[in-house]
């Protein structure tokens, strides 16, 4: 007999406690990110090397294969939007006990009261703050590193993307058309509508068809992982140097503040990336 409807409630409800340890790799942000997008690559990979060998109907496998296609890149794209909090809180929950020069520091996070009471058992400023919110846009991005990242009383002038103009210029503009398809993906079920069409023309720099259903290829999925696990390996070096450069500056005011070589033990830990703090090397165990 099927379940009746009030059963099925308690059913849907019982779905959130059916839950896995988090992998070894959730304790640094970049090896989080690798183990999220080559997951879910090798579960496109599973599914093409074994499909070939089973009697299949061609025109069912590519309806099939293009929606698992969509929902992998989705998910190479959603672990690059986590690595980014996730690196983000690792910096406020080194910044916040140590620098008290304004309010304006983490005025790019907003957070509700509930928020911070959701965060008491982790005991991370970190997550509380980054955890909440969406992190699908390179210039509201910028703005959060720059003035999180900043040395104490200054406004910052570094860009996790960097400058338009320069070399490393159109990760951005890249990475703005991957959060946008991410939004075709989740929120139209991969339908470009106009408005989308709109956007992804502007980043694009060409037409864009709509209204159109999304089909990416395995190349198509195979470019963005390349292009965001370049980006992350960059993006790591970057945001690790800069934090090493701003507890330098901490230290040195304060030589008090920490102990030079464990905060760059922990730092290099954090970041997967040796980093040097007030001249301590640190050690990547």
């Amino acid at each position: 007999m099927p379940p009746t409807l009030p059963s099925l409630a308690q059913l849907v409800a019982a779905i959130p406690q059916h839950t896995d340890a988090l992998p070894p790799e959730s304790a640094r942000p970049i090896e989080h990110y690798r183990r999220g997008a080559n997951d879910a690559w090798n579960l496109w990979q599973y599914f093409a090397r074994n499909v070939q060998r089973a009697n299949i109907y061609q025109t069912a496998y590519e309806r099939h294969a293009t929606r698992l296609r969509s929902m992998v890149l989705l998910s190479i794209i959603e672990s690059f939007e986590r690595y980014l909090k996730e690196v983000a809180a690792v910096c406020v929950d080194h910044i916040a006990p140590l620098v008290l020069d304004d309010r304006d520091r983490f005025k790019e996070f907003t957070l509700k009261p509930s928020g911070i009471a959701g965060h008491f058992a982790d005991r991370s400023i970190g997550k509380a703050l980054c955890e909440g919110q969406t992190w699908l846009d390179c210039d509201e991005i910028d703005k959060r590193f720059r003035r999180l990242l900043a040395d104490p009383f200054d406004q910052g002038s570094f860009k996790l993307f960097g400058q338009p103009t320069g070399p490393d210029g159109w990760r951005a503009n890249t990475a703005d058309t991957l959060f946008q398809l991410r939004h075709v993906i989740t929120h139209n079920i991969s339908v470009i509508t106009r408005s989308d069409a709109a956007k992804l023309s502007l980043l694009v720099k060409g037409n864009v068809d709509a209204p159109k259903i999304l089909s990416p290829t395995e190349p198509d999925v195979r470019s963005a992982k390349r292009f965001l696990d370049d980006t992350v390996n960059w993006a790591n070096r970057r945001v690790a140097q800069r934090m090493a450069e701003l507890l330098t500056k901490i230290h040195s005011d304060n030589p008090s503040a920490f102990v030079a070589q464990e905060r760059a033990d922990l730092v290099t830990e954090q970041f997967s990336l040796a980093v040097t703090v007030a001249g301590a090397v640190g050690v990547l165990t």
